[in-house]
């Protein structure tokens, strides 16, 4: 059963996992920075946008009762870059809002979008202009090819670098580099963060970051795409 089945199990799950989350937050406090309210939604078990904003309202009041401070990266269904703009509800965008000032979009490029030269410009364009537009930051959880069909790592470079020089701005953004998507079950798969609020690979030194608006997001970013000569920089 799913969080989204209005049955015994489904809403006993959805239970569970507020008080989870509301229990690390009480416990850790400020060690934590942020929670993200059911992590990359199928469409399969969420029958629209509305149903599982709603979820996450539920979610984010909960936390944010015991812990203000908290933010929120909201990713619409099925983490599609093409959805992206049906992330964020309007509503929490208006000043004054429950909301306002705690959340940030956040999507996948994996490998059936990042392979592809036409579709990572257009959803790369289209992830920066539903950010300005919005005026919260996009975030992408993770960029990622498959070894198998982009040894060199040529297209993810591609699709990093679309995000480095983003209109009005970089889109920020994780990405799998060492081994990409592994294609093997003994492939070591190694995730850098570009962006902010985390600190990754100490010894590649800390690069400022951008402000967030509201955000509160001053720390330090994640720096440098390991064994890249040229660099990404995710942050400025």
């Amino acid at each position: 059963d799913n969080y989204f089945s209005n049955t015994t199990e489904g809403n006993r799950k959805w239970a569970v996992a507020i008080a989870t989350a509301v229990y690390l937050a009480t416990y850790y406090g400020d060690l934590i920075d942020g929670f993200e309210p059911i992590v990359e939604p199928n469409s399969s078990i969420v029958s629209s946008a509305a149903v599982l904003q709603a979820r996450q309202e539920e979610f984010m009041t909960a936390v944010l009762a015991v812990a203000p401070h908290m933010l929120f990266p909201i990713g619409p269904r099925d983490y599609a870059a093409g959805n992206i703009a049906n992330a964020i509800k309007a509503a929490w965008l208006v000043p004054g809002n429950a909301f306002y000032g705690k959340v940030f979009m956040t999507c996948n490029s994996l490998d059936n979008l990042s392979m592809d030269p036409v579709q990572r410009a257009s959803r790369v364009a289209l992830i920066a202009s539903t950010r300005d537009a919005a005026g919260v930051p996009a975030w992408i959880n993770q960029i990622a090819t498959h070894n198998s069909t982009d040894p060199s790592n040529t297209n993810l470079d591609a699709t990093m670098t679309l995000c480095d020089t983003a209109a009005n701005g970089p889109v920020f953004y994780n990405y799998w580099e060492l081994v990409s998507m592994a294609d093997t079950a003994d492939g070591v798969d190694h995730l850098i963060v570009t962006g902010h609020q985390v600190t990754v690979e100490p010894d590649l030194g800390a690069r400022q970051c951008q402000g967030l608006g509201d955000l509160e997001t001053q720390a330090a970013c994640g720096a440098g795409h390991q064994g890249h000569a040229s660099g990404h920089a995710g942050c400025s």
